[in-house]
């Protein structure tokens, strides 16, 4: 409740532009991560946004510095989706990531394909 609250407080203090480009977690009243949202900072050359709807099967991630990717798959109705979610330390705290992000969790998954990877770039992710 805490976290959330500061993130509030921030974003009400704050300019209404940082807070709605930069990458944030919401809390539950115990403390639980219960969504991250804007975490793609630039979807210039992605495809349009869609939903994913699922159980996470496999998760690995990377930490480079204060940098941390997290790959991960979904099984979204019986159609497995690589999904990729980039974030740094000063916008979300890693354990709070670990949070929401590992396996047989159950989330919703916006995320827009860039590339030809085959691999998802998440938007937000949420807890369902």
């Amino acid at each position: 409740m805490n976290r959330f609250l500061l993130i509030v407080i921030l974003c009400v203090v704050s300019a209404p532009v940082v807070c709605s480009q930069t990458a944030y977690a919401k809390f539950d009243s115990k403390g639980h991560t219960i969504g991250l949202y804007k975490l793609l900072a630039d979807a210039t050359g992605c495809e349009a946004s869609r939903t994913f709807v699922g159980t996470i099967t496999k998760v690995s991630y990377d930490v480079r510095g204060s940098v941390y990717t997290y790959t991960f798959t979904l099984n979204a109705s019986g159609k497995k989706v690589s999904l990729n979610l980039i974030a740094t330390d000063d916008e979300i705290l890693q354990p709070d990531v670990d949070d929401i992000i590992f396996k047989n969790q159950r989330v919703r998954v916006s995320a827009r394909q860039c590339g030809s990877s085959g691999v998802w770039s998440t938007e937000e992710v949420r807890r369902q």
